[in-house]
């Protein structure tokens, strides 16, 4: 049977209530769970009398049948922490019924009215919040200054398979007692010496109210829908336009004015059926701004804490309130001026210590930014202060990752994660798991990918719109570097469309440069090339930068697989104007492979490439020049040369250890164990590149290899062998040029006249400006067997075993 709902949930040595969707033990902790995790536990305990299987919690949590498995397994992973404790495995609360689903299996005491909790252990705000009440935080109020240090690690790793709500629904809009609300910028009627009020007031004001209880969207997060819905922070919000980008159920608008000397800060809901209104007066704006935000929350039935004192900590002065706004706004020269501005004492504040250190590297200092974060961490402060260790750990993990120092981003994200230990952490959490994946990405892809379920789970808590766009970009990334294109194409292309509802230009620009080559390796260049036009805008509007290299490099190779050469050779040279005639600093290889390719530069110039640094670096472009240098040798009949050239693939293989370069190491073998005619060895090296591509599934090098392995059968006159390895890619005819071409090549080599026929009007559609070889448009003789385009040889009668 199902049970009643009762008021609140009582088992172990905690207690879940209802209202308020918290988890409470008994030694004071509060624990507001994310939405998913309440919905998922209380589920399990209200039908704790039978086992409840997966697609009941999904279709009853979730709402949608395609929410994979694994997210679910990820929740209850994270309640299992959260209402074990210290219980072994297999005591926990929540038993998993194998091939079926879960149970709950602790005893429960059903209480009509929740428990009374104590002020002192209610969340109040991240300024004094101690391990002994690890209660969830509120939210990161830090803005950029905790982006940076977090969603750099994003940016660089980027250049939940189903979205966890519904466009227009808040995350648990259903049950959560307490709706979430985006507070907006501080609306200012002052000059302009007070325009640092719009941010930091803001921040006081969301202080003050997550203090009391009520949920809110991250600041950096409102800030991102504020500057997508209108040109200028200055101008009134356009809170219909907001509320329809976020998740929040309603907006809080706030003003700041003086009246007769005081100040004024007036609070209001728009988009709520609760109209809330609250004024605040006082000689002081950040006062002012306090009182309103407690008016406020006393109106709503929030818990309003006292002004100061245990419960909260000591109120923010104005220097911090300013230096935190200059943060918000991405400000680092600002940040600086006003902390060396004040006095010894103000400077050795440990938050204006952690945002001295994000100045630093947003100012590009790596070195400064570590001295500052590792020193700050030695600090005894810290010891009571999990959050803003959390922070400065996150900051250093940045730095490190900044410096390709994988080992030590995952242990300061580590680090991170352990500091924050029971505490939920919000968007804090996020970005060490986010850190830790990026660090294990290539070591341990399944944790990684589980570390950014997880980070997903916590945006979605946060009501953060854009940072689950950033991690979903980042879980593309990681699909896109396993070889799981067709998970990786729907995450970047969700990211992509949030990114641009945000007017988020650089990320769109990177995460659309991923889409298009996601689109070119599965060997769909046409729908590659339907977002060219949206990403040569974003080319066009972006400063300079790797990515924006890299974009300009990936828009030339998308024009090229689509025939349209002239046009990709001009993008080439606009990708990289600083050295138009060698190959481009920020992506040597890539650039000198197009331009090869383009008919713009020598085989010299890919080898002089190969040589540096770049050649030993993972991925497929390494792989794709090996081979093509391979192939160079051979056609000037330098067998030796050749022999080389693949036993440098080989090691380079070895060396980084990827599907991809393992792929193309054993192609390079295989083409030149054909060449040095063992045809034993040839054919076994080739059996070993088809397996090893079949099993990473990446069509672009299943082609690569087809394409290899029917010109070696072709110069033996082994039709069979080059109609079965033509076989593999051929439904890939129907729209790329270059497999319509090994079809039309086979066919014409077999004497199939009908299908050598079709094939030909395929590869003309798909041509572009590329030639089909004169030699394959002269119809084949039926009965006769040609021999390879290219060659002379004098067709001959088709074996009858190969008929």
């Amino acid at each position: 049977m199902t049970h009643e709902v009762a008021s609140a949930y009582r088992f172990g040595t905690c207690t879940l209530v209802v209202a308020s969707r918290e988890l409470r033990r008994d030694d004071g902790t509060v624990v507001a769970l994310a939405p998913k995790l309440f919905d998922v536990l209380a589920w399990l305990i209200r039908h704790r009398d039978r086992a409840v299987g997966r697609d009941e919690l999904i279709a009853a949590v979730w709402g949608d049948a395609g929410t994979p498995d694994n997210l679910l397994a990820q929740v209850v992973a994270r309640l299992r922490r959260l209402v074990d404790g210290e219980t072994s495995a297999a005591d926990s609360a929540i038993r998993t019924v194998p091939r079926f689903g879960y149970r709950w299996v602790a005893e429960v005491v059903e209480l009509d009215e929740a428990p009374i909790v104590p002020v002192s252990a209610v969340a109040a705000g991240e300024r004094d919040r101690s391990p002994s009440t690890a209660v969830a935080s509120p939210r990161d109020r830090r803005g950029l200054a905790a982006w940076g240090a977090g969603f750099a690690i994003l940016a660089l790793l980027v250049a939940a398979a189903s979205a966890w709500w519904r466009d227009g629904e808040a995350p648990g809009a259903a049950t959560d007692a307490r709706p979430l609300a985006v507070l907006l910028p501080v609306e200012l009627a002052v000059g302009d010496d007070e325009a640092w009020m719009r941010l930091g007031l803001m921040g006081v004001i969301g202080d003050r109210l997550e203090a009391a209880g009520q949920r809110l969207v991250p600041d950096e997060a409102s800030l991102s829908l504020v500057r997508a819905t209108q040109s200028r922070l200055e101008a009134p919000p356009d809170v219909a336009r907001v509320l329809a980008l976020s998740p929040a159920a309603f907006a809080i608008r706030a003003q700041a004015r003086r009246v007769e000397g005081r100040w004024q800060v007036s609070l209001a809901t728009q988009g709520d059926v609760d109209d809330t209104r609250s004024i605040g007066e006082a000689d002081d704006a950040i006062d002012a701004a306090r009182l309103a935000a407690d008016r406020f929350a006393a109106k709503r039935g929030l818990v309003v804490l006292p002004a100061s004192g245990a419960a909260t900590g000591a109120a923010p002065g104005e220097l911090l309130v300013r230096v935190e706004a200059a943060a918000l706004a991405a400000d680092g020269a600002r940040v600086r001026r006003l902390v060396e501005s004040a006095g010894e004492a103000e400077r050795n504040a440990p938050e204006l210590r952690y945002l001295l250190g994000w100045a630093a590297f947003e100012g590009g200092d790596l070195a400064g930014a570590e001295a500052r974060y590792v020193a700050l961490l030695a600090d005894e402060v810290l010891a009571d202060q999990p959050l803003l260790r959390a922070r400065v750990l996150n900051g250093l993990a940045n730095v490190r990752y900044a410096r390709g120092d994988l080992e030590g981003t995952r242990s300061a994200s580590g680090d991170a994660l352990a500091a924050l230990g029971t505490l939920d952490g919000g968007v804090e959490r996020a970005r060490a798991l986010v850190g830790r994946a990026a660090a294990t990405s290539r070591s341990t892809p399944d944790a990684a990918r589980d570390d950014l379920a997880l980070a997903r789970l916590q945006f979605e808590a946060a009501g953060d719109r854009l940072g689950l766009a950033r991690a979903e970009s980042a879980a593309g990334v990681l699909e896109m570097a396993s070889g799981r294109l067709h998970e990786a194409l729907p995450l970047f292309e969700r990211a992509v469309d949030r990114f641009a509802a945000f007017a988020d230009l650089h990320d769109e620009l990177v995460t659309r440069t991923h889409v298009m080559h996601v689109r070119l390796l599965l060997l769909e260049p046409g729908a590659a090339l339907a977002g060219e036009a949206r990403l040569a805008d974003l080319f066009a509007q972006a400063p300079p930068s790797r990515a924006r290299v890299l974009a300009g490099l990936t828009r030339a190779e998308v024009l090229a697989a689509n025939g349209r050469l002239g046009l990709a050779r001009r993008v080439l040279a606009d990708a990289c104007p600083a050295s138009p005639g060698l190959p481009c600093p920020e992506w040597p290889l890539q650039h000198a492979w197009l331009a090869d390719v383009l008919g713009l530069a020598r085989q010299d110039d890919l080898d002089a490439v190969l040589a540096g640094p770049a050649g030993s670096e993972p991925g497929r472009d390494v792989g794709r020049a090996r081979v093509a240098q391979v192939r160079a040798r051979l056609a000037r009949g330098d067998v030796g040369a050749a022999r080389q050239a693949a036993d440098a693939a080989q090691a380079w293989a070895r060396g980084v250890g990827t599907p991809a370069s393992q792929v193309y190491a054993a192609l390079a073998e295989a083409v030149v164990r054909g060449a040095e005619s063992e045809e034993a060895d040839a054919s076994a090296a080739f059996v070993d590149a088809a397996r090893r591509a079949a099993a990473e599934r990446v069509p672009f090098d299943m082609l690569r290899v087809a394409e290899a392995e029917v010109d070696w059968h072709l110069t033996r006159n082994d039709l069979g062998g080059a109609m079965l390895a033509a076989a593999r890619v051929a439904d890939a005819a129907r729209v790329e040029f270059d497999a319509a071409l090994l079809q039309l090549r086979v066919r014409h080599a077999v004497g199939q006249v009908e299908p050598w026929s079709a094939a030909l009007v395929r590869a003309r559609a798909l041509a572009g400006e590329r030639e089909v070889p004169a030699g394959l448009t002269v119809a084949p003789v039926p009965g006769t067997t040609s021999a390879p385009v290219g060659g002379g040889a004098t067709p001959v009668a088709t074996p009858p075993s190969r008929r």
